[in-house]
């Protein structure tokens, strides 16, 4: 399933995932089915930014910042393990707020 991720697409964890980070990479563990899954340390940093408020695109820019890459050649990547993420359960969409819209506009 596609779904469509825009920068102003915010997310959230599933609340049935938990995670550990460990020695820079994390360590995603499903309650509901008991499967583990293990990121890499930039996948790692993108689910510690996923926090419901945060839009994509900010998401990518604070990677691009700490990882000192350009984002514009991120983002493509970035959107679709966000892809990833939203089709594999492990992240929700979040209902669009005014504030997303403004936070995305302000640049």
């Amino acid at each position: 399933m596609t779904h469509e991720i825009t920068g102003i697409s915010v997310f959230s964890r599933h609340p049935d995932v938990r995670y550990r980070v460990i020695d820079g990479e994390g360590v995603l563990i499903r309650y509901d089915t008991g499967e583990i899954l293990g990121l890499n340390e930039v996948g790692t940093r993108l689910f510690v930014l996923i926090d419901a408020e945060t839009p994509a695109r900010e998401v990518i820019e604070r990677l691009a910042d700490e990882f000192d890459v350009d984002g514009k050649e991120l983002e493509p990547d970035i959107l679709a393990f966000f892809e990833e993420l939203l089709s594999a359960g492990l992240i929700v969409r979040e209902p669009m707020k005014a504030s997303h819209t403004d936070r995305f506009f302000e640049h």
